[in-house]
């Protein structure tokens, strides 16, 4: 699958939207499998299986320590800056 194809893919689902919304109204903090389903409402395994395609499209990166993994929004990918505007100006943050 293309690049242009994959991302519009992740974006497309409306689980990943919300995680990427939810990571973006975090302000800066990265957030663990649990803290991203209790400030989302999403299910920790919806969010298991939605997030190697967000992770895979750049828009997501993850760090571990050990059994802890956090995620943030890829503040490096020009693309996440033009997706929070976008929920800036449709008032989803």
């Amino acid at each position: 699958m293309r690049k242009k194809d994959k991302f519009l893919e992740a974006l497309g689902g409306k689980t990943r939207l919300k995680i990427l919304i939810t990571l973006a109204r975090s302000k800066e903090k990265e957030l663990t499998l649990y803290k991203l389903a209790k400030f989302s409402g999403i299910k920790k395994d919806a969010i298991r299986k939605n997030m190697p395609m967000l992770l895979e499209t750049g828009l997501v990166i993850k760090k571990e320590y050990g059994a802890i993994k956090l995620y943030s929004l890829n503040k490096e990918n020009p693309i996440v800056e033009s997706l929070i505007e976008f929920f800036i100006k449709t008032k989803l943050l």
